[in-house]
Parts: structure tokens; C-alpha cells; sequence
């Protein structure tokens, strides 16, 4: 997607281009304009001008519209960062602008989400109609996890805060926020996903499910008992649900698919049964049994290595990729009885496997992007 900027082009072969032609000690460093293509920067300088194609480029890939990336702490991206993209929105370019970050961030071509998530809540606080809608649609694509999500609603809060002095809570972002919880109401997997992270996601940047929930005024249609159990235990807890008569009258309101409530109900205990538990075997087996993260098993339980090699079994890559340094300091790529440095331990192998497994990582990268794919296992992605 190329946005359509009118500036002039100039000729690289041009002397003017090239610069003065001056002897060394009349030379200035850039306190000279040798071009009118030049303007002058904050720090009175004077540079070359980029296209907002450009801006908008170095701002998804850096958190900024210059040419710098700061590393260590993580600076909050203000309204100040782009204000660029007002203007691009104002010019005509906002379903364009809507389009490239979906690009972006569905193709995995952003070090961090931060900056995508803040240029779609700009969009979706944009006074243009057709930038807003196509903005609010790319909710889904670009919100995959609870965690992108709260990050967004985040910053349409203070997006609105610093454009209306209002939290914005309007039709739209309250449609996008109950579009993207339905989403989980498709089939099995998909509301063992949303189970998963209602337990793992508890809260992010200061918001929680039960937050979004409320304020997105969430309904579910009667006939999905199972997200609607759900959806009661991200807002009142499961000691709520389970303590009253809700279970039996959603499995009444069931009545062809009362499976899908069972296998959530069990998972569910599964996840309850893991915070209570304090054998070794018991936890592994759960896990095995559930798929269950890193989230879901009590701290005293991450410094065992047979605990570690029981999540690695069903981890996605890029959550391997961050253990690996706990891995390696539990010892857990090193075979007790080992003959030789040679000689590798089966934990090491099926780390290896995974890492070097070419269909695996890029199926891994594509499902990032698909919804309906990311919740496949991985045996069954990579057949």
C-alpha cells in the first residue's frame, strides 16, 4: 500500500542535491540550507524533507516519525508522536492509514504492537466516518490477544481524554469490544482459548475482562450457553457461577451441544485444580491433560525441571523462545547420566526440533494473524 503524497522529485545527480561546492574550513554541518527541499528540524538544522509514507513507516516499525530508535525503557507514545497521522486522516488517507498498520501488524512486520495499537485507537477517535469504521473492523485482526486489547482500549482512552476530555466509550468501540469476545463462540477450541485467557490475561495496563465487559455492555445470545458461562465468570468469578443454579439452567437452555459447556466446566476445574494442588505428578498430569501455560501453575512449581518439560511440550514458539534462558538454569538440556559434552538429553531434542522445525515457525508466524488457525495445536498445524 503506497500512500499518495503530493511532493516534488528531485534529481539525486543535481549539484543542488549533491551539495556546496566549499572548501572544508566554510563548511557549516547542517546550520547551511543547500537545497529547498531542505527544512529546518527542531534542533535548527536543516534536513531533508520525508514523505508522511515514510513518517507513518518509521512510526509502526519505532514508536517514532524520526529516524532513531532509543533502546531500555519504553517511552509512552504520546499524541504529540503523531500528529502526522491527523493529517493524513484529514487529507483523505485514513482508510489507507487503517489498511498499512493492519498490513503491519497481521505480517508481523512491527518490533512491538504499541505503536499499531495507537495509530488504530487515533483512527477510531478520528472525526472522518469511513477512516472510524474501517478502523473499528481491523479491531479483531489487529486486537489477537487480551493483552493487545487492553493496550488499545488503553489508548482510546487517552486519546479521547486529550482530544474531547471524554473517556470515549461510544457505539462503535463498544461494537468492537463485544464483536471480539463473540468471536470466541464459534466451536470448542475457540472457547477453550477464551477460557485460557480469561485465567492468564487477568489484567493489563490497568484494565481487566470484567472492566471491558461491563462497559462494552456485553449480551450473549441465549443459545451459546457456554461463552455466556463464560462471560458471567470474567464478570462475577466461578465460585459465583458454580453457587448457584446457573449451570443447570444454561445446560436446559443447551439442547443439542451440551458438550461444549461440559469441556469448558472441565477445564475450568482443571485450572482451579492446578492452583490448589501440591504434587508434583499431579500438576504435570494436568497440564499434559489441559494444555495449561505458564500462567496457570503456582510459582513453587517453575523451578521443576520435569514441570518445564511438560509445558514445552504444547509452549508457541515465541513463548519458548523467552524460557529458554529459565530452561537452561534449571539444567534442563542436560542429561543426568550423560557420557560425553556430545551426547544430547531428550529434552534438548525436542527444544531443538521445535526451533529448527522451518514449517513450524512460519506456520507459527502466519496463525499470529489468523484467528481461526492460532487455535489449532501444533500437531495439527504442521501436518
Amino acid at each position: 500500500m503506497a500512500l499518495q503524497v503530493d511532493h516534488e522529485e528531485m534529481d539525486t545527480r543535481d549539484e543542488e542535491f549533491l551539495g556546496l561546492q566549499a572548501e572544508a574550513m566554510d563548511c557549516h554541518g547542517q546550520e547551511i540550507c543547500i537545497s529547498e527541499h531542505q527544512h529546518m528540524n527542531p534542533a535548527g538544522g536543516f534536513v531533508f524533507k520525508t514523505t508522511q509514507e515514510t513518517q507513518l513507516h518509521r512510526f509502526l516499525c519505532l514508536g517514532a516519525s524520526c529516524n532513531g530508535y532509543q533502546t531500555g525503557r519504553r517511552r509512552e507514545l504520546k499524541l504529540d508522536d503523531a500528529r502526522f497521522i491527523l493529517q493524513l486522516v484529514g487529507d483523505g488517507y485514513g482508510k489507507k492509514v487503517v489498511d498499512f498498520l493492519t498490513d503491519f501488524s497481521t505480517n508481523c512486520r512491527s518490533f512491538k504492537q504499541d505503536p499499531t495499537l495507537f495509530t488504530l485507537a487515533l483512527c477510531c477517535r478520528s472525526s472522518d466516518e469511513v477512516t472510524k469504521h474501517a478502523a473499528f473492523a481491523a479491531v479483531q485482526k489487529v486486537c489477537r490477544t487480551p493483552t493487545h486489547l487492553f493496550r488499545y482500549l488503553d489508548y482510546c482512552q487517552k486519546i479521547s481524554l486529550d482530544l474531547t476530555s471524554r473517556k470515549g466509550w461510544g457505539r462503535g468501540l463498544r461494537k468492537a469490544v463485544c464483536d471480539w469476545y463473540r468471536r470466541y463462540g464459534s466451536s470448542e477450541r475457540n472457547l477453550k482459548l477464551l477460557a485460557l485467557h480469561l485465567t492468564k490475561y487477568t489484567k493489563r495496563y490497568g484494565w481487566r475482562h470484567r472492566q471491558a465487559i461491563r462497559l462494552a455492555h456485553l449480551k450473549v445470545e441465549e443459545g451459546n450457553s457456554a461463552l455466556k458461562y463464560l462471560i458471567i465468570i470474567a464478570r462475577k468469578g466461578k465460585r459465583y457461577a458454580d453457587s448457584t443454579s446457573l449451570v443447570d439452567k444454561l445446560k436446559k437452555q443447551e439442547k443439542n451441544n451440551e458438550t461444549l459447556l461440559k469441556a469448558v466446566a472441565e477445564l475450568l476445574d482443571g485450572i482451579e485444580s492446578a492452583k490448589k494442588t501440591n504434587d508434583k505428578k499431579v500438576i504435570i498430569d494436568l497440564i499434559l491433560k489441559h494444555r495449561l501455560v505458564r500462567e496457570n501453575i503456582p510459582s513453587f512449581f517453575l523451578n521443576e525441571k520435569q514441570v518445564w518439560l511438560a509445558l514445552s511440550r504444547h509452549m508457541p514458539m515465541t513463548a519458548l523462545i523467552r524460557n529458554l534462558g529459565k530452561m537452561s538454569n534449571l539444567d534442563m538440556f542436560i542429561q543426568e547420566n550423560q557420557q560425553s559434552d556430545e551426547e544430547e538429553s531428550f529434552e534438548e531434542n525436542l527444544i531443538l526440533g521445535k526451533l529448527q522445525n522451518r514449517e513450524l515457525i512460519l506456520m507459527e508466524k502466519s496463525a499470529s494473524s489468523d484467528f481461526s488457525e492460532s487455535n489449532k495445536p501444533v500437531q495439527e498445524r504442521s501436518q
